[in-house]
Order: structure tokens, then C-alpha cells, then sequence
């Protein structure tokens, strides 16, 4: 079973790849970050490396309000549209994201939208 985390880095820092290491292979984590928050702690480098997860990430165009909430969802309804993964985790503390889960939740069968804060 794969499962694709977007990771809303502005809001939850390097404590949004807490348990990176107990990620499968079939597994993906997507990072979203911008010029607000572009750095990682050298030991969250290392778990990265470590994981077997495949790591993407994005760089998001920012200068609006929600700029980075707002390419995180477009790219959420991408990959549930591509039917890319059985279960997608939105990580973030911004209860916002709760309302696309919602969405999903009436309008996709077989996927799964979860948010979780880290």
C-alpha cells in the first residue's frame, strides 16, 4: 500500500519528518517549502537519507496570502486524480487543510485524505 505525504514546511519545520525512518520504499514524501522556510537541521538531513522513502520537493511560488496551501492542495488533487497512492497525508497544523480532506472524503472512493500535524 503506497502513501504520498505532503508536507507543508512553512508550518511544521523539520518536525513535519518526524518518523521518516519507518517509511517504506512504496512510500513518498513531497516537501513543500518556499524562501520563508527553505532550511533543514543537519540530523534531519541524515534521516532523510536513511529513509526508503522517495523524497520530491517543491519549491512554491509565494507573495500572496495561503500561496504554498493553495500549490500544496492543487498537487494533492493531481496525484488523487492519478490515482498515484491509496492513502495521502496532508501534514500540517493548519486546521484549513481539514476541509479538503472533507472533500475528498465525499467526492474520491477509493482514496483516503488524512491530515495530520506531524
Amino acid at each position: 500500500m503506497r502513501n504520498i505525504y505532503l508536507i507543508d514546511f512553512e508550518n511544521v519545520g523539520s518536525d513535519g519528518l518526524n518518523g521518516v525512518l519507518s517509511l517504506s520504499e512504496e512510500d513518498m514524501v513531497v516537501l513543500f517549502y518556499s524562501v520563508k522556510s527553505d532550511k533543514i537541521a543537519i540530523r534531519t538531513h541524515i534521516q532523510i537519507g536513511k529513509s526508503s522513502a522517495a523524497f520530491e520537493y517543491a519549491e512554491v511560488s509565494v507573495g500572496g496570502k495561503n500561496a504554498l496551501d493553495h500549490q500544496l492542495a492543487t498537487y494533492l488533487g493531481y496525484l488523487v486524480a492519478k490515482n498515484e497512492a491509496q492513502r495521502y497525508y496532508i501534514v500540517s497544523r493548519d486546521n484549513g487543510y481539514q476541509y479538503i480532506a472533507r472533500f475528498w472524503a465525499k467526492k474520491a472512493e477509493n482514496s483516503c485524505v488524512e491530515c495530520v500535524p506531524t
